[in-house]
């Protein structure tokens, strides 16, 4: 199925008996016939292979796939996990030769500079990209980073303040525009982007509801519920 790039093109492509082909095009018809016009009988040995994709090439079209699809601090999470693995995996390096001892290698340099939770932080993060090229650009289905083993991590429990805590904030705010938010995350339990999103049809005064909106989903795609 094809999908759609950064720059808008759409980029088509085909496996074959285990060999892979892409295409980019204007439009995602165009991409889609592509893809159903390629036969094993078009595809004969003599023909030269499609250059092997590196290292860096996946990374970056992954990363406008993500940038696409979720929200910013999803982006930059991921972004920094491709940023991470290029430290150990040449950028110019075939991405399908990427090794499990490549994958362990950068897990115990993010371990190193950061800590266990960053590293498994990524490997999380890089499993995906892997998955999601698996099914773009042929990688094997042997997944290299889930393959390696988890850092250890001590768990950190998420730090909770107490209502008296709250209301000192609220006290020491000088606009009244601050407090209303604040209220409003108070007695909603919304995330902050889902406050920043609501616009007067998600407020129904009769039935004292609120509708929020979250991309925290499967296809990052916005999904609603009234509370």
């Amino acid at each position: 199925m094809p999908y759609q790039e950064k720059g808008g093109t759409w980029r088509a492509v085909k496996m074959i008996n285990g060999k892979r082909k892409a295409k980019r095009f204007k439009t995602k018809s165009e991409a889609k016939r592509w893809e159903a016009e390629q036969t094993a009988e078009l595809w004969q040995p003599e023909e030269p292979q499609t250059p092997t994709d590196s290292w860096l090439e996946v990374c970056t079209a992954y990363l406008q796939y993500v940038e696409q699809r979720f929200c910013h601090k999803t982006f930059n999470e991921k972004k920094l996990a491709c940023k991470q693995s290029l430290q150990v995996i040449p950028a110019n390096q075939p991405a399908q030769d990427v090794s499990v001892f490549q994958t362990a290698e950068i897990l115990q340099v993010v371990g190193r500079e950061v800590s266990g939770y960053a590293a498994n932080k990524a490997r999380k993060n890089l499993g995906a990209l892997w998955e999601w090229g698996r099914k773009f650009y042929g990688l094997p289905p042997i997944n290299p980073f889930r393959q390696a083993d988890r850092l250890p991590a001590d768990a950190t429990p998420r730090y909770v303040p107490p209502e008296e805590d709250f209301w000192k904030v609220y006290e020491a705010c000088e606009h009244q525009s601050d407090k209303v938010l604040l209220l409003f995350l108070l007695h909603t339990g919304a995330r902050i982007q889902e406050a920043f999103r609501l616009v007067w049809p998600d407020v129904d005064f009769e039935r004292q509801q609120v509708r929020l909106g979250t991309r925290k989903t499967a296809s990052g795609g916005l999904e609603y519920a009234w509370i």
